[in-house]
């Protein structure tokens, strides 16, 4: 019947694409163009999504971050410290024949409140020789404000400065502008004369441990923190290769910041961006927060990682700006906060090593917290379709009205036949009180329009 012919329309438009490194089922437009088409991961990102670092990353900037689980964590101060039972996490990882028990040790910790890193060594009783530099997503409400009516600090971070030169003939005396609220923030983690002493830590840890890579990592406003802070760190410390991932991260340079975190981090940037498209929908949409604010630019390598499916495709308009209404906040409740990045990674680190069957886990502990976001997009994509319902409905009348009238304008332009007299002796149409009423507000927006 029905459900029949739409799953034969649906397979003449959905071709297999298979590769090495990706696979999935592409819809196809009336051209035969791809609507999804596949991504690659660019650089070594598809090694470490199969070694379990990215999402261990993940894990760590989220369940274990100051916002959730590693709030009471003790950190042990060196590589060199006994390990602790308060120090370590305990992560499940995808593997071949199943899930997988990672134990990466906390070594230091930096911030407080609004601004907070964790730095972390990988369980080396699984190969994982990595430092990991984990920020801690928004914490409070008030920052979302912050963030929004902050401008650009011209004076944010000189890359001649940082790197301590007195010639630097890449970048020079260039100013890379960042928004004053990110600029205020990671100035006070890396002020070596405060209390906080996060680049200080970094060094402790880059030369204790000098066979390991570094990765940066965050989400939301943790993402933004640690593309600055990598960029940051990789222009003072250029012989060390850092790598950064990060998820849902909002806009927090220009155009001169991306060129600089091209120029330094390369491939070794990558940003996935939480996507979605309905099964009856042609377009895929992805989290509002990416193209926020709209006037600032993007960081480059981003990705739309697919929440149901864990699957990566290429970023159809990353910049794309958005603007802030129903819409938005539908979109933000649905893809931006940590449950769907988890669910979404879990699902991708699954895929690359071929192991399909996954258990469901519990990775946050505030069930409230997520109850009341539930409860938010629920409002959120009500009042969206009110809107567009609204919408169309004003369209589809204010377009009939004005049809109309253009129609009786060419009636009396080209035949010069006025409108029939009514019993009353007026010029003016017949159309009865009911239709006059009922018209009346769309006929004025009509001639408004057609005035114009």
């Amino acid at each position: 019947g029905l459900e029949s012919a739409f799953l034969r329309f649906l397979a003449s438009r959905c071709a297999p694409m298979e590769s090495d490194r990706w696979s999935a089922w592409s819809l196809l437009n009336d051209d035969g163009h791809l609507i999804d088409e596949p991504a690659i991961l660019p650089g070594d990102w598809y090694e470490l999504l199969q070694g379990g670092q990215v999402f261990t990353a993940l894990l760590l900037s989220t369940s274990y971050s100051e916002k959730y689980r590693g709030r009471h964590m003790q950190p042990l101060g060196s590589a060199f410290a006994e390990r602790k039972e308060g120090s370590i996490a305990q992560l499940r990882i995808p593997s071949r024949g199943g899930d997988v028990a990672w134990h990466p040790s906390l070594l230091h910790r930096s911030g407080n409140r609004e601004a907070v890193a964790f730095i972390w060594e990988g369980d080396n009783a699984h190969g994982d020789s990595t430092i990991y530099v984990c920020f801690s997503p928004l914490r409070y409400r008030s920052q979302f404000l912050k963030i929004c009516c902050a401008g650009l600090a011209k004076n944010g971070m000189s890359a001649r400065r940082a790197a301590q030169q007195t010639d630097d003939l890449s970048v020079g005396q260039v100013m890379l502008p960042v928004s004053t609220y990110l600029k205020v923030k990671l100035d006070r983690l890396w002020d070596p004369m405060g209390d906080q002493r996060l680049y200080d830590k970094l060094l402790q840890s880059v030369q204790e441990l000098r066979s390991h890579r570094v990765i940066f990592s965050g989400i939301s406003h943790g993402a933004a923190l640690a593309q600055a802070a990598a960029l940051k760190f990789q222009i003072q410390q250029q012989e060390t290769k850092v790598f950064v991932v990060t998820w849902n991260a909002y806009r927090w340079t220009d155009a001169s910041g991306r060129e600089a975190a091209e120029h330094f981090l390369g491939q070794r940037m990558l940003h996935f961006v939480l996507s979605r498209r309905e099964i009856y929908q042609a377009n895929r949409y992805w989290d509002s927060v990416t193209g926020f604010p709209r006037e600032l630019s993007p960081m480059p390598n981003s990705v739309l990682l697919d929440a149901d499916t864990g699957r990566f495709y290429k970023h159809t308009d990353p910049e794309q700006g958005s603007q802030f209404g129903s819409a938005f906040l539908m979109r933000m409740f649905e893809l931006h906060f940590a449950r769907s990045a988890l669910g979404a990674i879990k699902k991708a680190t699954a895929n690359s090593v071929g192991e399909e069957s996954l258990v469901h886990e519990e990775y946050l502990l505030n069930k409230r917290l997520e109850a009341l976001q539930e409860r938010f997009f629920n409002n959120a994509q009500k009042v969206a379709k009110a809107s567009h319902k609204a919408q169309d409905l004003l369209r589809k009348r204010t377009s009939g009205v004005y049809s109309r009238q253009l129609d009786r304008q060419s009636r009396t332009e080209v035949q010069f036949k006025p409108y029939p007299c009514n019993e009353n002796g007026d010029h003016r149409p017949t159309n009865g009180a009911n239709g006059r009423h009922a018209d009346g507000w769309f006929k004025r927006l009509a001639w408004c329009c057609s005035s114009q």
